[in-house]
C-alpha cells in the first residue's frame, strides 16, 4: 500500500503494480491528494473496513474483471455517495462495460 497526507481529498486508487500505477499515485500526491494504492480489489475492501471511505475510487478492472464488479456493485450500494472512476484496457466492442456501469447509475 501506497500513502500519502493531504488536505485537498482522499483517492483510493485500486490498480494492479506496474509503472503506470506508480505514475498515477504520484501525479495524484502531487496534486495534492491524499492517496491510498491497493493492488487488488481484496486489499481495498479490507482498507476500506478499516478506514472512513475515500472521496473517490478510482480501479482497473483487470487483472479479474468479475471481482472488481462485484467490487464496485458492492460499493455503489454501501456508499452510493462515493464517485467511482474505472480506468481500464479491458475493452468490449459489444460495450458491455458502458451498459454496466449505465445500469449502476453511473454516467458514462
Amino acid at each position: 500500500m501506497t500513502s500519502t497526507r493531504s488536505a485537498e481529498g482522499r483517492v483510493l486508487f485500486v490498480y494492479p503494480g506496474g509503472p503506470e500505477r506508480d505514475l498515477y499515485l504520484s501525479a495524484l500526491a502531487e496534486a495534492g491528494f491524499a492517496t491510498s494504492g491497493e493492488a487488488t480489489v481484496m486489499d481495498a475492501a479490507a482498507l476500506l473496513q478499516m478506514e472512513a471511505p475515500p472521496d473517490v475510487i478510482v480501479m482497473e478492472l483487470l487483472p479479474a474483471p468479475a471481482e472488481a464488479w462485484a467490487f464496485i456493485e458492492r460499493r455503489c450500494a454501501d456508499a452510493p455517495d462515493v464517485p467511482l472512476i474505472i480506468l481500464t484496457s479491458l475493452i468490449r466492442p459489444d460495450r458491455a462495460n458502458r451498459r454496466k456501469a449505465r445500469a449502476l447509475g453511473w454516467i458514462v
